[in-house]
């Protein structure tokens, strides 16, 4: 049966989505019975001209979203399963409402509702006057630690802004702020979201930049640095309740090279106590969707998501600094 048109208004559903490649690469006939393993190839979903739209769940009256960054993972992984995979991504159906798509990444209407709140509060904390004190000197530490290692106290001192913040310290000014830097048996600042040294919690979360190691406080720092940067990184951490660990690498448009093909992140907001506690303790990779479920189920405040969804949402972070 031929594809219907996409339209607004699917089987009397609206269509919430950002991204439609599948159906529209479908339409346009590049996909045929017989789908060959560059039916989804990267070079067709870029040169495709439409940005609107995007996969359509029309069963039990759920419309789900997927992400270009989403869409593009997805289908490298469903290429590397395969010719007959790639062109379903998983499975498809042809139906009078539409393209039935349904992959490992595919989140519900709830799920996808609970990060976007969870996202959102994250947001709204950086924005606030203390977040942004934090991000404007957090930006000049971090960027010593990459480039010069080790931070004196005295210089990190002399960069705050007025003569009561300096005289108070740079250690006492974030700490004001629930958020503890870390320092050596010298009194330097070592971290910061990045860290020189591996302590018991930073030792799982790795990132290499200008081929140097770096420890890092929680998952999205092993993310939104490299960003920052605007530098490639290959990053990995460890599945909380396994100890696998799990890799990726982050480039300034995405990830590659997902070690594991189903992996999920869970995320959580960043107020109510020091950073490291209520937000970096909660926000961890797991190898496959069912582990980040567990967590969000035990935890009401937390969200669990596919981790493509991680660089969205960690770049609205890094584009702060």
């Amino acid at each position: 049966m031929a594809v219907p048109p996409l339209t607004d208004d699917v089987g009397g559903f609206t269509v919430r989505t950002r991204f439609v490649f599948a159906v529209r690469l479908l339409e346009n006939g590049q996909c045929g019975s017989e789908p060959t393993p560059d039916c989804f190839d990267r070079s067709h979903v870029e040169r495709s001209p439409t940005t609107e739209a995007a996969f359509l769940v029309p069963s039990g009256g759920a419309i789900l979203r997927m992400s270009r960054q989403r869409f593009l993972a997805v289908t490298a992984t469903a290429l590397a399963a395969g010719a007959a995979a790639a062109c379903g991504i998983g499975t498809h159906e042809h139906t009078g409402e539409g393209v039935k798509v349904m992959t490992a990444t595919t989140m519900t209407t709830a799920q996808e509702a609970k990060l976007h709140d969870v996202a959102a509060q994250l947001i709204w904390k950086w924005e606030q006057p203390a977040g942004v004190e934090l991000i404007r000197e957090g930006a000049k530490i971090t960027t010593h630690l990459i480039n010069h290692g080790p931070l004196p106290v005295e210089l990190a001192d002399s960069w705050l802004p007025t003569p009561a913040d300096r005289a108070r310290g740079m250690i006492k000014y974030f700490a004001d702020r629930d958020y503890d830097l870390e320092v050596n048996a010298a009194g330097d600042i070592v971290g910061a979201g990045i860290s020189l040294i591996a302590d018991e919690k930073s030792k799982g979360h790795i990132s290499t930049i200008n081929d140097r190691r770096f420890y890092n406080w929680c998952v999205c720092d092993i993310v939104m640095f490299p960003m920052v940067l605007k530098a490639r990184s290959d990053v990995s951490t460890l599945d909380p309740r396994t100890g696998e660990r799990i890799s990726w690498t982050v480039t300034p448009t995405g990830f590659e090279n997902i070690s594991h093909p189903d992996v999920w992140f869970t995320l959580a907001p960043a107020h109510g106590g020091e950073i490291r506690q209520v937000y970096c303790d909660r926000v961890n990779i797991y190898a496959d969707r069912a582990g980040a479920e567990a967590a969000a189920a035990a935890d009401s405040q937390i969200a669990a998501a596919p981790l493509q969804e991680l660089f969205d949402d960690t770049k609205k972070l890094a584009d702060m600094f």
